[in-house]
């Protein structure tokens, strides 16, 4: 049996109207799944936002990148935390030396819907690791911290140096904030570098 053009060119206007209706299918039945998982999210408001970001790490460093001090929530770390530190000191070293644009330090590094926030004094820095709807709103309360962490000992760092451990008032502050960052008093950032020494 031979084909004509005509019949031909029926034939592939029928498959070609067959796949048309199976992709439309397909594409509202995606679209169906969609609006059905955005329906059965609960609605975030203001007040839920902030209780949905997470802070699942707390580091304090010392100004050369020593860890001084490390919290988390997990009930194992996953990441080594002294090699955590030594990475947030050589990229803020890479691109301090990289871009050689003003003083200044890391402030932030994200990945994905986790970020690494940075807090950085004139003798010490605190990293949070969060991850939530509103990280910005803890950035405020970092930076109390911080001052808070100064602001205990004439030289809080000289006295970590002396004796390889925080104060217990120190640790008192930092589970004070882990515990409950969003009730911590909130402080503007200073723009005092964090300069290696």
């Amino acid at each position: 049996m031979v084909l004509t053009s005509e019949q031909i060119a029926i034939a592939v206007v029928v498959i070609m109207g067959m796949q048309g209706i199976w992709l439309s299918y397909l594409t509202f039945r995606m679209w169906r799944q969609a609006q059905s998982r955005r329906s059965a999210e609960p609605t975030v408001v203001a007040g839920a936002a902030e209780a949905n970001t997470i802070v699942e790490d707390l580091f304090v460093l010392h100004r050369s990148g020593l860890l001084m001090r490390h919290y988390t929530r997990r009930l194992r770390r996953i990441v080594d935390s002294d090699i955590l530190t030594g990475m947030l000191a050589a990229v803020q070293e890479f691109v301090r030396d990289s871009l050689r644009t003003e003083p200044g330090h890391l402030n932030e590094i994200r990945f994905g819907e986790v970020r690494i926030q940075v807090a950085a004094g004139e003798s010490a820095a605190v990293a949070m690791v969060l991850r939530g709807d509103r990280p910005a709103d803890l950035v405020p309360r970092l930076h109390g911290l911080l001052a808070r962490l100064e602001g205990l000992e004439p030289n809080f760092v000289k006295a970590w140096e002396d004796r390889q451990e925080l104060s217990s008032e120190a640790n008192r502050l930092l589970e004070t904030f882990v515990a409950d960052p969003l009730a911590f008093p909130a402080e503007s950032p200073r723009r005092t570098p964090l300069v290696a020494r």
